[in-house]
């Protein structure tokens, strides 16, 4: 009796034994649980501190390289706004004359300008000249894209009108039937080598312009429309003739003899004749 009852009691003190280490094992493990929670916590915490410094440190970075931009953009217009004012005449692009890519890329730019490294300054530069309002885009010097300073408009509009034998002979059909559509209209939209041929003979005005839907167009005006759109007097003050030197020596300056022979008059081979006269006498 004595024996059965030792083992009961022995029974129960193993059975409470592995009751109270099945607890401490319990609470051993909740308490690495709840450390490793607490670690977890601090490198998630750790983690957004870290996240926010680099993004603070991104944040300033960006705002200092837009800053950057700004001030080289606003040195390029300087630069590039000071030369037309200077010279009258600056082509966009040119590999052996001034011009907005060369000024911007600080050296002459051969090729496509838009692959260039300063690609994007020039666009910025050259997009400041087409707003402004005392800049004028037309394919004046050997079809390209040439800004003019207001101070030059009044002779570039009196060549322009004169209707002189080298903007009208030879032109090609489709040449004559698009201007006829513009001369009656006022305003198209144009492309193609129609457009191109009426820009290089001046009998035009041609600018791109964007649409609603984000896209471009060439836009092709009269110079009588142009020039009312400018607010510019009724009728150019410059005789031809004055008007054609002072374009000419306004390229000369830009790039001497050879500029002046890129104008439209002088790169078709002859000098520009006087209009034949009506009636008799």
């Amino acid at each position: 009796m004595a024996k059965s009852t030792r083992k009961r009691r022995t029974q129960r003190t193993a059975r409470t034994d592995r009751a109270s280490h099945g607890a401490r094992g319990n609470v051993r493990a909740a308490k690495r649980a709840a450390s490793g929670k607490k670690r977890k916590a601090r490198k998630a915490s750790g983690a957004r501190r870290h996240g926010k410094v680099r993004t603070a440190n991104v944040t300033r970075a960006s705002r200092a390289s837009r800053a950057d931009a700004a001030a080289a953009e606003a040195v390029h217009w300087q630069h590039v706004r000071t030369a037309l004012r200077d010279r009258g005449l600056l082509l966009l692009a040119d590999a052996r004359l001034p011009s907005v890519a060369g000024i911007v890329a600080g050296a002459p730019v051969r090729g496509s300008w838009w692959s260039h490294p300063q690609g994007r300054a020039i666009f910025a530069a050259a997009r400041h000249l087409h707003e402004h309002p005392d800049v004028l885009a037309c394919a004046l010097l050997d079809g390209k894209v040439t800004f003019v300073h207001r101070r030059l408009w009044p002779a570039l509009l009196a060549v322009a009108l004169a209707g002189e034998a080298w903007q009208t002979h030879g032109l090609s059909p489709a040449g004559r039937a698009l201007r006829a559509q513009v001369r009656r209209r006022g305003e198209v939209d144009g492309a193609g080598a129609a457009a191109r041929e009426l820009e290089r003979r001046l009998l035009v005005q041609g600018a791109e312009v964007h649409t609603a839907s984000g896209r471009h167009r060439k836009r092709l005006r009269t110079w009588e429309r142009w020039r009312q759109d400018a607010g510019l007097a009724a009728a150019p003050a410059v005789p031809p003739e004055h008007a054609r030197r002072l374009l000419e020596e306004a390229a000369a300056g830009l790039g001497g003899p050879p500029a002046a022979d890129a104008l439209p008059w002088r790169a078709r081979g002859t000098r520009a004749a006087p209009r034949a006269r009506t009636g008799s006498g």
